[in-house]
Formats: C-alpha cells, structure tokens, sequence
C-alpha cells in the first residue's frame, strides 16, 4: 500500500516510510536505503526575489529609491529587474523615460547615458540612440489598449568603479494604436553607484503595475 498513514508518507514497495513535514517543505532524498525525509526547499543561486509592488494611478514618476518604502537597491543583490505592465499616460501622444539618480533621489540625472533601441512596427523598423535617458518609450496613448508592457533589467547598480550597464525589452500600442515592439540596452557612464530608478512621462501622469525584483548572488 502506498499513500498517507497516518502522520506519515508510505512509498510503495519501498519499505520505507517517511514522516510528513510541513508547509513549504519538499520530500528529499536522504540517500539509498535511508528513508526520505521532508525538508525546507534550497534557496537556489540565480533565484529573482520580490522587492516592492507600485500601482500607480496619477503619479507623476514612479521612485524605485534606495532605503526608501522598503525598497533595495544596493549591493544586497547582482541585478535589479522592474516589470511594468499595462503602463499608460494620462496624455495623449506622450514619452516615458528612465531616470537615475546618486544620491537617493535628491537629483535625476539627464545626461551621461548612452542608449541603443531597436523599434519595431508592423510597416518598419528604426533604431533609437540617446544619451539624455536610460530608456524611452514613444508615442503613448490615452484610448483604450494603448498602453506598453516592460521588463528592465540594471546589473549591480552599487559599483562605484565601472558603469552601469542595463537592458530592456518590451512591447505597447501606441497613440496611434500601431503595436510596437523593442529591444534595447546601454550603459549609465558615471562611475558611481546608482541608487534611484525613475520612470516618469515627458509631461502628465502614469498609470499601471510595476514590481521590483533582485537576482540572488549566490
């Protein structure tokens, strides 16, 4: 017979019987002829954790800021990715950019960017190139479906002795309801930490879902 006895998992056949554990736990082996065992699961490297959650509504920027409403943004973690979803304008024909800052949100910067995007739509395609931006969206809407979707990733923001490198890729229906899609990159060229990610419309306010995740260094 196999199955629950009890407080206990018999294996079929096996002759062994393991105790059941407890919530969040997973049956492990222990080794051949040693009866497996309930465990906590492994925190394994390479695991992406849930920072912080923002819906914004008539919010002029949306702040990811170091030691700021519970947020993280330091050397805890090898990489920060911010997954935005449904982001829209409360103008018509508007950019969303990216913004950094050094020091806590005090100042955004607009300059030492370099910023490389290819855009494609369904009749072309373009590339973009900036230096004023850590990224740029074009052309939001304000009628239904016109919003854009991201994932943005910034690698190790805390070093002080390198720039700091991040990559994009994302997909929206524009003011004029053309479906776009992009992918893109560059690097933030100041040799100093980075510790604020700002999301912010060229004028107007943002709406939709974004969560902030670190990638474990081990």
């Amino acid at each position: 017979m196999s199955g629950i006895v009890g407080s206990k998992l018999n294996i079929r056949g096996s002759g062994r019987v393991a105790k059941l554990g407890t919530d969040g736990q997973v049956l492990t082996s222990a080794g051949a002829g040693v009866s497996a065992v309930y465990e906590d699961a492994a925190g394994g490297g390479g695991a992406w954790t849930l920072i912080k959650s923002v819906t914004a509504s008539t919010d002029s920027s949306i702040d990811f800021v170091d030691g700021t409403d519970d947020v993280v943004l330091d050397n805890t973690y090898f990489a920060y990715r911010i997954v935005g979803v449904n982001i829209a304008g409360d103008e018509d024909n508007k950019f969303i950019y990216v913004h950094y800052s050094e020091d806590t949100g005090s100042t955004w910067e607009n300059t030492n960017y370099q910023t490389n995007i290819y855009k494609m739509q369904p009749a072309y395609d373009f590339r973009y190139n900036g230096t004023t931006d850590a990224f740029t969206m074009d052309a939001t809407g304000t009628a239904a479906y016109e919003t854009c979707t991201l994932e943005y990733t910034v690698f190790d923001p805390s070093i002080s002795d390198d720039y700091t490198h991040y990559y994009f890729n994302g997909v929206a229906s524009q003011s004029t309801s053309v479906i776009m899609s992009w992918t893109g990159g560059g690097m933030y060229k100041s040799a100093a930490a980075v510790d604020g990610i700002r999301f912010v419309a060229s004028s107007g306010n943002l709406s939709g879902d974004f969560k902030l995740y670190g990638l474990a260094r081990s």
